[in-house]
């Protein structure tokens, strides 16, 4: 792998990354990765044909947050999937109808059934669209779940207020 040896020492790879932790450790594992390819051409087709299934870290405790698309092929124990409304899922332009709701539909699907323990379906009733503040309808797709299988929680969420001042007096007469 010289020519990756070669890009790696004549250029700022090495001095950038080393100066970022995350960096270094990324920089490292792509070295380590690319120890197992002849040449560099096997290293980047490796690299174009690599999806992000393989590069999901299982064994860490972690949140993470993925595209629809994305989830396809993972599980997790517990599975939040947010912005379940109308003209989010499935997606809609502004100015037309959803291109394709059967493949919107079967994404979603694909996202549920990443759940092995628990699945949450959120929408919001009012949001903030484009500076303004617009009712929101829950996806069709929600509607379309057998009622049985469904459990409703409604959470409201409101603003804080402040309730008088917080600070203490320091001095008392």
């Amino acid at each position: 792998m010289t020519k990756i040896n070669f890009i790696l020492e004549n250029s700022l790879i090495r001095e950038k990354a080393a100066s970022e932790k995350e960096s270094r450790a990324v920089l490292e594992k792509f070295i380590e990765k690319s120890k197992q390819y002849r040449t560099a051409a096997e290293l980047f087709q490796a690299s174009a044909l690599q999806t992000d299934t393989d590069l999901f870290e299982f064994n860490t405790e972690k949140v993470s947050l993925m595209t629809l698309h994305a989830s396809k092929g993972l599980e997790f124990s517990v599975v939040f999937v947010s912005g379940c409304e109308e003209g989010y899922i499935p997606f809609k332009r502004q100015e037309g109808e959803c291109e394709n709701t059967e493949e919107e539909r079967r994404l979603l699907y694909v996202a549920m059934t990443r759940a092995k323990q628990a699945l949450f379906l959120s929408y919001a009733k009012k949001r903030t669209v484009f500076g303004k503040r617009v009712p929101r309808e829950p996806s069709r797709f929600i509607r379309d779940i057998e009622q049985n299988l469904k459990n409703y929680r409604h959470v409201v969420a409101g603003r804080f207020k402040k309730k008088g001042h917080t600070q203490l007096d320091l001095f008392s007469i």
